[in-house]
């Protein structure tokens, strides 16, 4: 673990619907919300300050940011909507015996093909137009927006959805695993990290070490310490901070012995 890391101090959910968490309905819709929401707040700033065609010593930041964008960002989120999607609304459908209201399969259909609507900026933004790049903010806030929307519907439909169906902490326990293993090494590598450091500003380090990261598999436990946190500080933490200042930034993988031989 790179020895300038530490875990973000307790602040509390940025769920706008479960602002005090009462029991496992709420927590479990939490884990992979808050980490979205924390990538969301973290590109609205960055957002704020992109302009590499106004300010073309700062045109390092479209490869450096659709790099992260395009294996961190994309690949987390997307893979988090298809496991609603297929793992996650099917295994609460089945135990409720209806299917889940509101508009949520519509949502992830319309926010995928958003997700990859941004991915075609890169080339845009290349061409130098301070057009694209004004219509690529705008594109990727109404994105975030919409979707801060459908999280916060999902958040009031899971839990009592839950409820009724009379399914237990253990039941939905298996359907969680189900999405860890579907996300992989490499998915959980992206994408772990940021679930743990948000869930440090939401529930806490000792919560989210001492409950959730307690009933992970130990070899996924041992990579994360070992490996993925320090991916996690070089790709993620530092990329993101360095894009919303102006000095010229490359991002410098980290290497680690053991994923080098996985």
């Amino acid at each position: 673990m790179p020895k300038e890391f530490e875990w973000p101090a307790f602040v509390g959910p940025t769920s706008s619907v479960i602002k005090k968490p009462s029991d496992w309905t709420d927590t479990g819709i939490l884990v992979p919300h808050e980490a979205i929401r924390w990538y969301n707040k973290n590109v609205l700033e960055i957002l704020d300050v992109f302009d590499p065609i106004g300010q073309p010593d700062t045109d390092w930041k479209i490869p450096v940011f659709f790099d992260w964008f395009d294996n961190y960002y994309y690949e987390c989120i997307h893979h988090h909507h298809n496991a609603e999607e297929e793992i996650y609304n099917p295994g609460i459908e089945a135990k409720l015996g209806r299917p889940i209201e509101g508009n949520i399969k519509a949502d992830h259909a319309d926010l995928l093909q958003q997700l990859d609507k941004l991915k075609a900026f890169r080339s845009r933004l290349r061409s130098g137009d301070a057009k694209d790049v004004e219509e690529f903010k705008s594109f990727f806030k109404d994105f975030i927006s919409v979707m801060e929307t459908h999280l916060a519907q999902e958040e009031e439909v899971y839990p009592e959805a839950l409820k009724e169906s009379g399914m237990t902490e253990a039941e939905e326990g298996e359907i969680i695993q189900q999405i860890i293993q579907g996300l992989g090494l490499a998915g959980n590598k992206k994408f772990l990290p940021p679930i743990m450091y948000a869930m440090c500003m939401w529930r806490g380090e000792q919560e989210a070490f001492g409950g959730f990261f307690s009933s992970i598999p130990p070899p996924i436990q041992f990579l994360f310490t070992n490996c993925w946190v320090a991916d996690f500080y070089e790709n993620q933490l530092q990329v993101l901070d360095a894009l919303k200042a102006s000095a010229q930034f490359t991002p410098k993988a980290p290497v680690c012995s053991i994923c080098s031989v996985m």
